[in-house]
């Protein structure tokens, strides 16, 4: 089954893709990539994107409704261009399914419920546009069934991890972390899997080397290493109450925001202005690895000892790694690919995967992860009828074996 999954992210960036071909052998799934990449946003669009995203102003119903067609589009027209790329290369191999999450404008959570999320990106427009049949709104059954809709990479995570275990963390706009235990993980039993989202990951650095640089971040955390900690915001920053939640927990950019950031240095009397760039960006960047290291000692006790792979943006950073590191010493810290899988393509291979899951009749949710009362099939499709001569499937794969044909 040929399946395109599509990620637009919490940073906004571009939208990453990937091909995938699925088949599988009993308990194996085979997942064959044949071409991935990014298409950055339109400018103008980002911008009214990020607005509604970060802003602490409610956007009007006429713009949630324009963006909600306008991103469709956008989404449509990276679909278009990556199956002209495919003829190009002499590949007319027709395409079964595009999913797309679309761009998670609003996760509103309370007291750690998770009550509804909202993401826009018109699926209807990529099928108008490409005949393409389209898995959107991945989040809301899991959502429907008690859950936090999110993370869903543990789906991707446990197979990828194997039988050996271990900690699989994204570093995106927000980070978030997968935990399997090695005893849970095998061909015989499902996985004991705990998640949950840990905090800001990317997204207030990014926000903040906007403002201050306009540089889209901070490369290579460069400026955040010529800086010093501020221990006072950092305090008043970690006393968010949703720090001290459990997993399975989930959040974000449009909670971890500017404007939070400015009301929690409000209320500790801490004038923003009065910090260097250095200084803040470094404080930030604390924040992110000290909120995911205090996460995962709450879960695995005071000194954990795991394999710790990191992916996402924040793996790029060497500032934000090395604080992890030094947080984590009884960690084995990694990035790079896992279970051959290039981790700059993660996520897009992650919706293709929750695709063929979809598709197939098999929860796309784990339900350790997100906290839901029962498992649900994950997605809407457009047009309805578009997979019913895919045949369900009553059991899911133990093993996932990944070809990456672009090498």
């Amino acid at each position: 089954m040929r399946i395109l999954g599509l990620m637009t992210g919490t940073s906004v960036d571009s939208a990453d893709f990937a091909l995938v071909d699925f088949s599988r052998e009993g308990d194996v799934l085979r997942a064959r990539i044949e071409s991935s990449g990014e298409h950055p946003w339109p400018e103008a669009l980002r911008g009214r994107v990020l607005e509604a995203v970060t802003s602490a102003s409610v956007p009007s119903l006429a713009e949630l409704t324009l963006l909600d067609a306008h991103v469709g589009e956008f989404l449509a027209d990276v679909v278009t261009r990556v199956l002209d790329d495919a003829r190009d290369l002499g590949d007319d191999t027709p395409l079964d399914l595009v999913v797309s999450p679309g761009q998670t404008l609003f996760h509103n959570v309370e007291g750690g419920r998770t009550l509804a999320t909202l993401a826009i990106g018109d699926a209807s427009r990529i099928h108008a546009a490409t005949g393409i049949a389209a898995l959107s709104t991945v989040r809301s059954a899991d959502i429907a069934r008690g859950g936090t809709g999110a993370p869903l990479a543990p789906l991707l995570d446990q197979l990828l991890l194997g039988p050996d275990g271990g900690c699989a963390v994204n570093i995106g706009g927000i980070a978030n972390a997968t935990l399997c235990t090695p005893a849970a993980v095998g061909p015989t039993a499902p996985p004991l899997v705990r998640a949950g989202d840990t905090g800001p990951g990317n997204g207030l650095i990014d926000a903040a080397s906007a403002l201050r640089t306009g540089t889209a971040c901070d490369t290579d955390g460069a400026r955040a290493a010529a800086g010093r900690v501020d221990d006072t915001l950092l305090s008043a920053l970690l006393a968010d109450p949703y720090f001290a939640l459990p997993f399975p927990k989930s959040t974000g950019r449009e909670y971890f925001s500017p404007a939070w950031l400015a009301a929690r240095a409000h209320e500790a009397g801490i004038d923003l202005d009065a910090l260097s760039t250095e200084d803040l960006l470094a404080t930030l960047t604390e924040l992110t690895a000290r909120t995911l290291a205090d996460a995962l000692k709450a879960e695995l006790g005071h000194e954990p000892r795991t394999r710790l792979h990191v992916t996402g943006g924040g793996a790029h950073n060497p500032t934000l790694m090395a604080r992890i590191e030094a947080l984590l010493p009884a960690c084995t810290v990694t990035t790079g690919p896992l279970g051959g899988l290039d981790p700059d393509i993660k996520e897009a291979f992650l919706m293709a995967l929750i695709g063929y899951y979809s598709a197939h009749g098999l929860p796309g949710a784990l339900i350790d992860a997100t906290g839901a009362k029962e498992p649900a099939v994950l997605g809407q499709l457009t047009p309805p009828h578009a997979l019913r001569t895919v045949p369900i499937s009553t059991t899911t794969p133990r093993q996932l074996l990944v070809e990456d044909s672009r090498d």
